[in-house]
């Protein structure tokens, strides 16, 4: 059976009425079976009142189903019903034992293996039962007659449960889809009447203002928390970096976890080059959904909360988990569907015109070995070579959407891995300064400096005729600092359909940052993206270095 006649035979079994109109059909189809076989045999005038007890037992029992009698003790009742039937016939006939193989396919499709059996079992002893009452038992060779049928009718049942399994299956994929589907509905209208949409940092920013106006504090910070993953900050109010980051072992945050709720505690902080140490207090509140923590709140500031504060703090920080936790969804599926069209995108040019294009470059390596003319064979070469350019510069698009920032190994190491790709198949030496802290940056920020990365240097690649690219990258969580230069030909005349700039702008706007380009001093161009309020410091003893050097 084909998938698609086994899907449409799916549909039709899914349909509630279509199924009882099949399971009416089955009953008395063998009941005309069993009445065309006791004409044959001379029995029908014996035999006429057991074909329509049997036919009205099956309109009686598809119409309890149609009313909403559809327990597993309904089902039975017809097979007791049925057995009795049969068994108190006199004499007895086994034309119309086929009912019983109908009735236990409908009671396999409807109810599983286990009823079914339970079903043909109780037909059994019914029909055995009544038979014996009525006339002493079975007459002779019919005990074998009747164990076939029942055997028959175990395999209907097998399988109308086999049906049924897949029934359920089918319905549960298509379930999904028009779950997901009506999700994605609300989705969008809701989005559209949210005042604070569903941008993570905004959501966050907005609890941090909330949790401000009741509670005053000094510094503060929202960090994310994903998985089984370290917190990441995500917003930070009063300063440039988060004020303090939260250790699990400390004693508030056991205490904050004892108590599910707000914890502080007194600090000593400042104690270093001679400067006295002064002291502040810290405060966590968890974030959490259904009793599961997806964030932090960390306050600081010279004076203690009182009790009533802590409280009013976790209360707006309870009412505002949902929008923070949906703000968290919505950007972990913006991002899972950005990555699969990216992907769709490179297997698309990779599958289609890279292919096309390369065959095209065979076609004039052809046409140039058959032309006589000097000078038509050289305008050939150098649309060769031209195709070539393209060629490479399609593969390189492909790497470029096929690049992203690994969730196991982070932004540094990504980056550091397509530079040195690029900078290998450009022919340019890569000089990479990184220093990250030990906290990540939030995911959606990682994405969008990895793909302003991206954009600069396909620039430096495509445009400047550059010999050597410098790449720093600095995070303090939620700050970042990244600088792409190159010793090219500086900056030039922008086309009119060039978009690369304003798209960057927009990625850095995304994320809070600040883009500046500017002339690098003795030539070239220098990118500098600023995420946060730290400025860029550079200098060969920051960092990790590592040079590259382009085949």
């Amino acid at each position: 059976m084909t998938d698609s006649l086994r899907r449409s035979w799916q549909e039709r079994l899914a349909s509630d009425r279509s199924m009882r109109r099949i399971s009416l059909a089955m009953r008395l189809s063998s009941v005309l079976l069993g009445v065309i076989i006791c004409a044959f045999q001379g029995t029908l005038g014996q035999t006429w009142d057991l074909a329509l007890l049997l036919a009205a037992l099956s309109l009686i029992v598809e119409s309890g189903w149609s009313r909403g009698l559809r327990s597993p003790l309904w089902t039975l009742v017809d097979f007791a019903g049925a057995g009795l039937l049969l068994g108190v016939e006199h004499p007895f006939t086994a034309s119309y034992l086929p009912y019983l193989v109908a009735a236990a396919a409908s009671a396999g499709v409807r109810h599983g293996l286990i009823i079914g059996l339970s079903g043909i079992a109780t037909s059994a002893v019914t029909l055995f039962g009544a038979a014996f009452l009525t006339s002493d038992g079975l007459p002779s060779g019919a005990l074998a007659t009747v164990a076939e049928w029942l055997l028959m009718s175990v395999l209907a049942v097998v399988a109308g449960s086999w049906s049924r399994a897949w029934e359920v299956r089918f319905l549960r994929d298509e379930d999904r889809y028009q779950a997901a589907y009506n999700l994605l509905i609300r989705l969008r209208e809701v989005t559209r009447r949210l005042p604070a949409g569903l941008d993570d940092i905004t959501a966050a920013t907005t609890v941090l203002d909330l949790v401000q106006r009741s509670v005053p504090f000094d510094r503060g910070a929202i960090l994310r928390i994903d998985g089984d993953g370290p917190p990441q900050p995500l917003v930070v109010h009063g300063g440039e970096t988060i004020p303090w980051y939260p250790d699990e072992e400390s004693w508030v945050m056991r205490r904050m976890a004892e108590k599910d709720a707000a914890a502080q505690a007194m600090a000593w902080i400042g104690a270093s080059g001679g400067r006295r140490a002064h002291r502040v207090f810290r405060s966590v509140l968890p974030i959490a959904i259904d009793r599961t923590r997806i964030g932090l709140v960390i306050l600081q500031r010279s004076t203690p909360w009182s009790d009533d504060q802590l409280v009013d703090a976790q209360r707006i920080v309870d009412q505002s988990a949902l929008m923070l936790d949906t703000a968290f969804v919505f950007g972990d599926i913006r991002s899972l569907a950005t990555t699969e069209e990216r992907h769709r995108l490179a297997r698309e040019i990779h599958d289609g015109v890279a292919q096309e294009l390369a065959g095209l470059a065979y076609v004039v390596d052809d046409a140039s070995a058959r032309a006589d003319d000097p000078e038509l064979r050289a305008d050939l070469h150098r649309i060769r070579d031209e195709l070539s350019r393209v060629v490479s510069e399609l593969r390189l698009s492909i790497f470029e959407l096929r690049s992203g920032v690994d969730p196991g190994t982070g932004l540094g190491a990504s980056i550091s891995t397509y530079v040195r790709q690029i900078g290998g198949r450009a022919g340019m030496t890569v000089h990479l300064v990184l220093e990250e802290d030990a906290t990540r940056l939030p995911t959606d920020v990682e994405v969008e400096i990895m793909r302003i990365v991206q954009e600069a240097v396909t620039n430096a690649r495509r445009h400047s005729r550059a010999k050597n690219l410098w790449v720093t990258l600095r995070t303090t969580p939620p700050n970042a600092l990244v600088r792409i230069a190159d010793d090219g030909v500086g900056i030039t005349d922008r086309r009119s359909d060039s978009y690369g700039l304003d798209i960057m702008r927009e990625r850095a706007q995304r994320v809070g940052g600040r883009l500046d380009v500017r002339q690098r001093v003795g030539g070239g161009t220098v990118v500098d993206l600023n995420v946060g309020d730290s400025s860029i410091q550079t200098g060969a003893d920051r960092g990790n270095k590592a040079s590259i050097k382009g085949k």
